[in-house]
């Protein structure tokens, strides 16, 4: 009897997911196109690695993110700016790209619609790549994103990248073979599940708890001496400083005006009892810093930006110092906009552009 229920439990789960997972694809096809039988996936359907290096893939599509045939997400666009068509080209990693904003009001779109109202011949571009460094940032605009011919580019650069395990470098050249997808990667509710875990406010404990657990877990592997940091790490500072300086450089080789925006994030340094919740859940991804550590370095970082923008003479619009009063409202993470954060720092950029737009 006991197996007969048990039996019949397993089974109705069964059809639940299995109804799920229809609906799922059902959803997926009505509202986005997505053929019934695809498996859709981020990384294959967003980037592409061929031998112009790691980039995005034209007319890529996933979920709520479509790139253009450029490789951006933004609207498309022709290959070289319309003539009288002043093309700003903003890089970037996954708070550029946007990840928590609704489709349509990530930073540079909302940025492009402000500029637009007093210079309608101002196209924005969207060039960022989740989870991309300077270090990578620097091959990826000369070998593909400098083919877009901006007279400017904008750099928002993530000094929090700079404290993985091992230190960021550039791309291997190499064209990596495609690894069949898993049946997890197959299923489309799990992203969905996924989402929903990760946004939910009443799930908040067990993320931070699982975050823990993962800190944890990493740390184990590592008992060796100097593993953990007790300050912030003057050599990865150096190497995001100077990776930095050669990007900028680089830009200006191929003929366009950088400018850096120093990197916002929702705590203060040193860091408060409220967010210690939030800097020890990004400290999941970087196990060797301290909640400290990593609120420090992201200060240092800002003020490499600004050193750096003095040195070589470029603008530095100083965003970071204009969103700490309402850090709760504009972001959803420890660096990621919401809605109202990406309007607001779409804001600050535009009011630092005008100058630049208007020639004055």
């Amino acid at each position: 009897m006991k197996r007969r229920k048990l039996a019949s439990w397993l089974l109705a789960l069964a059809l639940i997911g299995l109804g799920a997972e229809v609906g799922a694809r059902l959803d997926d096809w009505a509202c986005a196109g997505v053929p019934l039988l695809a498996s859709p996936n981020r990384g294959r359907d967003l980037t592409l690695h061929d031998e112009h290096g790691f980039h995005g893939q034209p007319n890529g599509r996933f979920k709520k993110w479509k790139l253009n045939s450029l490789g951006f997400r933004s609207p498309e666009a022709s290959p070289q700016p319309e003539p009288g068509m002043k093309r700003i080209v903003v890089l970037g990693a996954s708070e550029t790209f946007g990840l928590y904003e609704t489709e349509g009001m990530e930073y540079p779109a909302q940025l492009e619609a402000m500029l637009k109202k007093h210079h309608p011949n101002v196209e924005v571009q969207n060039a960022a790549m989740a989870g991309m460094s300077l270090a990578s940032m620097k091959p990826y605009w000369e070998q593909w994103a400098s083919k877009a011919e901006p007279q400017y580019v904008i750099i928002y650069p993530s000094p929090m990248l700079y404290l993985t395990d091992k230190a960021p470098k550039p791309p291997s050249s190499e064209i990596p073979a495609l690894e069949p997808l898993s049946m997890t990667e197959r299923i489309r509710i799990a992203p969905r599940i996924r989402d929903g875990v990760r946004q939910a406010e009443w799930l908040k404990p067990l993320r931070q708890l699982y975050f823990q657990w993962k800190t944890r877990t990493s740390l184990a592997h590592h008992s060796e001496d100097g593993w953990i940091w007790s300050e912030p790490p003057a050599d990865r500072l150096e190497q995001f400083s100077e990776d930095l300086r050669g990007l900028v450089r680089s830009i200006r080789a191929k003929g366009a005006v950088p400018m850096l925006i120093t990197h916002a994030n929702r705590s203060p340094s040193p860091p408060t009892s409220e967010y210690l919740g939030e800097l020890e859940a990004m400290r999941a991804f970087y196990p060797r810093a301290s909640p400290q550590v990593i609120a420090e370095f992201e200060v240092l970082g800002r003020e490499a930006v600004k050193r750096i923008a003095r040195e070589e003479v470029v603008r530095c619009i100083d965003a970071a110092s204009k969103m700490t009063d309402d850090r709760e409202a504009w972001f959803a993470d420890e660096v990621h906009f919401t809605d109202a954060g990406a309007r607001r720092f779409a804001d600050i950029v535009a009011g630092a552009l005008e100058p630049v737009l208007t020639g004055r």
